[in-house]
């Protein structure tokens, strides 16, 4: 009835088991790459973004060396805020002054990212009170520093 010569067509079940089994071995391998570059990127962005609202109340602090004592960013695990801090008719440039309210915000940051907290107070002058600050950017195995030189000012981000 069958002849012996006769050839199969088609795939078999173990073809398509192993052609799903690599499918999926491949798909497992791209998601999880794409999850870290994922997290790396919201890193870099909020890196950049706290760096940027640094230099932004630096150039509020020079510009507006007579009208305020000092510019407070105050950065905390989910967000940050720049304020003016008045000068206190009383007591000259007292820090501990009530702050003005929110020039500026980052708020909040993506899912996943934090930051050490950190206040950084830019003088009229430009410089940092305290000195030098770094602020660590971090998601996951990704994380980024954003420095503050104490003495000019000057803010980067760093690896």
């Amino acid at each position: 009835m069958f002849p012996m010569n006769r050839r199969e067509h088609g795939y078999a079940l173990i073809d398509v088991g192993v052609a799903l089994a690599l499918t999926g071995v491949l798909l497992a391998l791209a998601l999880s790459t794409w999850g870290s570059t994922l997290r790396g990127r919201r890193v870099t962005r909020v890196a950049e973004d706290l760096t940027g609202l640094l230099r932004y109340a630096q150039q509020l602090a020079v510009a507006d060396s007579v009208d305020a004592c000092l510019y407070r960013v105050t950065v905390s695990t989910t967000d940050a805020v720049v304020r003016r801090i008045p000068p206190d008719p009383t007591t000259g440039c007292a820090p501990a002054a009530a702050p003005d309210p929110i020039l500026r915000q980052i708020s909040p940051y993506p899912s996943g990212v934090t930051t050490t907290a950190q206040v950084v107070e830019f003088l009229p002058s430009g410089r940092v009170v305290g000195g030098s600050a770094t602020i660590t950017v971090a998601a996951g195995t990704s994380s980024r520093t954003v420095s503050v030189e104490g003495a000019t000012g000057r803010t980067e981000v760093g690896p």
